[in-house]
């Protein structure tokens, strides 16, 4: 919507770690490292009016920069931009539910039944911890067949910057870097590519890396019998989560697979109708 014009954008405040006094700008560099800035990277690109918020000033010409000084209007320097220690917390977090364990083990067999699981496939894994946790018990089956990714995409992950060190996902595709290991990574791997949110999911640009995607392994808080997902939203209307790439790499992957407890506290995931239709069954 963005890219296209029809939502527009009159004034961005990008929060980075530092920048220099032009506004050339990463999410590695500084003491609030924060890694991929590929959704500010659309921002800066569209808005009117692009003011960067930043803890420290550095020398001129500040490189590699994200967001460049030819989009930059105005800089502020803050005493803190963020906490980068909770980068990583609530649905990003690594689980150790048994529960989610299991849920994770049967998708990862699934993955490697297939016909996907092969070697340069490529993957995403959403947020959630059984999601997330999938990639903890690929690499076992990696190993024992021989078989290496091209490339993991999407939000990045501790489990995939791991894999990737250790040689059996070669390159990683970062538009959100889901925790500190991740961020850190971006600066220090040259195969851990930074993307903006329109080269990795914009169905109207003229390459979205999410149509080269082959296996992707998603959260939910309701599934219904059409196969409809929310999300976003609890059963009381209340926003609980948030959507990302969840319907983009759910219709353009080869194999896209949801991950849920049949009950949360009570509450079933599996539904008539979900009250928030975010990614439709069709997909």
């Amino acid at each position: 919507l963005v890219q296209s014009g029809e939502l527009n954008i009159d004034v961005a405040f990008l929060g980075v770690p530092s920048c220099d006094e032009f506004g050339n700008a990463n999410g590695y560099t500084g003491k609030a490292c924060c890694g991929s800035l590929g959704y500010a990277m659309v921002d800066a690109d569209n808005a009117k009016q692009v003011v960067m918020l930043t803890e420290e000033l550095l020398p001129y010409p500040h490189n590699p920069a994200s967001i460049e000084q030819d989009q930059v209007d105005l800089i502020v320097k803050v005493d803190r931009v963020g906490d980068a220690a909770k980068i990583g917390a609530g649905a990003t977090r690594m689980t150790t539910n048994p529960r989610e364990l299991l849920i994770a083990r049967s998708a990862a067999d699934v993955i490697v039944n297939s016909g996907y699981f092969k070697e340069g496939f490529s993957m995403q894994t959403g947020t959630g911890g059984a999601s997330l946790a999938v990639t903890r018990f690929l690499e076992d089956k990696m190993r024992s067949r021989d078989i290496r990714a091209d490339f993991a995409l999407g939000g990045i992950t501790a489990t995939m910057v791991d894999l990737h060190e250790k040689g059996l996902i070669r390159k990683l595709l970062d538009v959100q870097s889901f925790d500190s290991h991740a961020a850190q990574s971006l600066a220090r791997n040259p195969n851990h590519i930074e993307i903006s949110a329109n080269q990795y999911a914009n169905w109207g640009s003229k390459g979205a890396s999410v149509d080269r995607l082959d296996v992707v392994v998603l959260s939910a808080l309701e599934i219904d019998t059409q196969f409809n997902v929310n999300v976003l939203t609890g059963s009381d209307g209340v926003l609980r989560g948030a959507s990302g790439g969840h319907c983009d790499t759910a219709i353009a992957s080869a194999l896209s697979i949801i991950v849920a407890p049949l009950v949360r506290g009570r509450i079933p995931t599996l539904v008539d109708n979900v009250l928030t239709c975010i990614t439709p069954g069709s997909s």
